[in-house]
């Protein structure tokens, strides 16, 4: 829900100045994000369900490998420069809510995911 605040506030921006783009990015984002659901984000949700499950003793720490900390920091950090970069560039502005729109699209899609696993446990 934060990235399509997000990626709102931003669109805001694209539509203070009259862009068709402040309605076509947050599309495009979402026409970006529907295939991620589909062929990224359902299966590495599967996945990771599937390893966590086969933990003897499941400690919080262990839901994530080590290594997705780090990318998750990368990516936290990489989303806070684009969003303040867009402000200096029409294009960077028109890339960063579509793909803001087409991650939180992606996220939010999986969800099905979790509640079926939730479901069957």
């Amino acid at each position: 829900m934060a990235l399509f605040a997000k990626g709102s506030r931003l669109a805001l921006e694209l539509a203070r100045m009259d862009s068709l783009w402040a309605w076509a990015a947050p599309l495009l984002g979402l026409m970006v994000g529907i295939p991620k659901i589909i062929y990224v984000f359902n299966r590495v949700c599967r996945r990771n369900l599937e390893r966590i499950a086969a933990l003897q003793q499941p400690r919080p720490w262990q839901f994530f490998r080590p290594l997705f900390f780090l990318a998750l920091a990368a990516m936290i950090a990489t989303g806070v420069l684009l969003s303040h970069l867009a402000f200096e560039s029409f294009a960077l502005l028109v890339f960063v809510v579509a793909l803001d729109f087409s991650l939180a699209t992606a996220l939010l899609g999986s969800l099905p995911v979790f509640i079926a696993h939730q479901a069957g446990s």
